[in-house]
């Protein structure tokens, strides 16, 4: 019957399930979970993390989920450590990240459409000026901002949900305005 075959007569979802309740059997503290939604189709995919989250929460172990997919980072984490090249690039919850990515790599990883370098015109309290061809935008540093100053280069990154159209001539007047965050 059902419980007789043979792993190679398993579809993708039973594999992984079967290898899941071979490591959860051991009750360990920590269980380190190696893309393991990366070879499932997408209806497959959303049911296995819901039983991920669903196991987690029941057990209250740590699950490290190495993935490649933002939605996956975002959909199934507490907290995210972004990597690239073999070094940390930003750590926080996936809010933190969302709305405030502090390298150029986090930001379009996080889904953010609209990056535009340019040159650092001044550095306020809170705030800052970059200067991208004839446009100047005025926004609130991320991170710690220690290498925003004048004359260096540097980006804006604005959600599309940020452009305001029909702005006026002035600041952040490019056929829309922008709360972009600078970098």
């Amino acid at each position: 019957g059902k419980y007789e075959r043979r792993i190679h007569q398993l579809s993708g979802g039973e594999r992984q399930r079967v290898a899941l309740a071979r490591s959860l059997v051991m009750e360990p503290a920590v269980l380190l979970l190696d893309e393991p939604l990366g070879a499932l189709d997408e209806r497959l995919r959303l049911e296995m993390q819901a039983e991920l989250i669903e196991l987690r929460r029941r057990t209250g172990g740590t699950f490290i989920l190495v993935t490649h997919s933002q939605e996956e980072a975002i959909t199934m984490s507490d907290r995210i450590v972004l990597m690239r090249a073999g070094g940390i690039e930003q750590v926080g919850t996936p809010q933190e990240l969302f709305a405030s990515p502090s390298t150029e790599f986090a930001a379009r990883f996080m889904g953010v459409e609209n990056i535009l370098r340019g040159t650092v015109v001044d550095v306020g309290e809170g705030s800052a000026r970059i200067r991208v061809g004839a446009t100047v935008l005025a926004g609130r540093p991320v991170g710690d901002g220690a290498a925003l100053r004048a004359g260096a280069p540097a980006f804006a990154a604005f959600r599309a949900e940020h452009l305001r159209p029909g702005a006026e001539a002035g600041v952040n007047a490019f056929g829309g305005a922008a709360r972009p965050g600078l970098y």
